[in-house]
């Protein structure tokens, strides 16, 4: 691995609700970034990040994981925060070693208990942070519904980057609010089908 300058190193905390698919989506993201030959699966205790025999046992998240993956010259450190109450010390801990949060929410118009407190906790830190709304092709899975759920619950408010295409077993991929470029799932893949290029983004 490359040595890299601490203006190239970015830390990331991924917080939310027990079971929203956090640890699933870490795998994903390092799987997708060559860190990972194959994706390990919480549910057949393979997770690289759910690494403990009780955290396998259980198919819980019980410490704080972490991870890197190395995108566009920089190395990303990401940290995998439990979601249940019981363990709120870990994610304490992640969000002090963190510049900003990835916040995990299912596609679900019922915003979960812990999200409204993981974003509490990003508001006292005064932390910048993302949402994913995962779990877009499971079945009753609502984008929309759940946007509308944080609207209405969280402050400040989040606005949609992008929106998906399809749900449920239809789920095809996402549209690119930015620049209007939309990117088509390939299940297993690490090179989605994407419709244009996009400006290249910088980190701040």
């Amino acid at each position: 691995m490359p040595k890299y300058a601490p203006e190239q190193i970015r830390n990331v905390v991924m917080v939310g609700h027990s079971h929203e698919g956090k640890t699933t989506l870490a795998e994903a993201m390092l799987f997708v970034t060559g860190a990972l030959s194959r994706m390990g699966s919480t549910e057949q205790g393979t997770a690289a990040l759910d690494f403990e025999p009780e955290e396998q046992k259980r198919t819980i998240s019980i410490n704080l994981g972490l991870a890197h993956v190395e995108h566009s010259g920089f190395k990303v450190n990401i940290l995998d925060a439990p979601g249940f109450f019981d363990f709120a010390g870990q994610v304490m801990s992640g969000l002090r070693a963190a510049e900003g949060a990835l916040v995990v929410v299912a596609a679900n118009p019922q915003l979960a208990v812990g999200t409204e407190v993981a974003w509490e906790q990003l508001n006292r830190a005064r932390q910048p942070r993302l949402v994913v709304i995962n779990k877009l092709d499971k079945e009753h899975a609502d984008f929309f519904g759940a946007l509308d759920a944080m609207r209405a619950t969280l402050s400040p408010k989040p606005v949609a980057l992008h929106i998906p295409i399809g749900a449920e077993a239809q789920f095809k991929g996402v549209v690119d609010l930015n620049c209007s470029r939309s990117t088509w799932r390939r299940a297993r893949s690490r090179t989605p089908r994407s419709s244009a290029a996009c400006a290249k983004a910088s980190w701040p």
